[in-house]
């Protein structure tokens, strides 16, 4: 159950993907960043958005190490690009779960079951988020910019929010 007289500070570390829609934008789909401000109104503040062409783990990896800032639960995105040495990116990994575990700060790690992923232990770990976006996009339909700003239909946005606030209900209800 979420503590109700406190806000969360969530970072998201990968792609734009996270990002909410520009009130101006006319896509009709609502992104599942803006379903969860909705839900959470002034309790959840995003104090750190995805990052355009944020694309490759090493990058984000440098993202989370380079940037630090004050959070209390983050939202990382492990994507893979089938042009990533493997050893490469499950060091990656290795440091990034190293870093949250060293800091203290619950995350969300959002793996491409494609990617040759670590084992995983003792964390959140979902493959659902990926598999809805446009990082994966071949393995389901392409759902273009007019229609939603993150390239996911309204079902995966909203499948996407409740993955997320799956999340921040079990982190808060541990007292982050």
């Amino acid at each position: 159950m979420t503590n109700y007289c406190m806000t969360i500070k969530l970072a998201y570390f990968g792609d734009s993907i996270v990002n909410c829609k520009n009130p101006q934008d006319p896509a009709p789909t609502q992104p599942f960043s803006d379903l969860l401000l909705s839900h959470y109104g002034p309790r959840l503040n995003i104090v750190r958005w995805g990052q355009p062409g944020l694309d490759s783990l090493l990058e984000i990896k440098e993202q989370v190490y380079n940037h630090p800032i004050n959070y209390d639960i983050a939202v990382v995105l492990h994507l893979w690009r089938d042009d990533t040495d493997p050893s490469a990116f499950q060091k990656a990994q290795k440091q990034i779960l190293k870093y949250f575990e060293k800091i203290r700060r619950p995350a969300l790690h959002c793996l491409d079951q494609r990617a040759p992923n670590m084992e995983f232990k003792n964390t959140h770990v979902t493959y659902d988020i990926l598999k809805l976006t446009r990082l994966t996009r071949h393995t389901r339909n392409y759902v273009d910019l007019d229609v939603s700003v993150n390239n996911i239909d309204q079902v995966g946005n909203w499948k996407v929010a409740k993955v997320i606030e799956s999340f921040i209900e079990q982190i808060s209800g541990q007292g982050i």
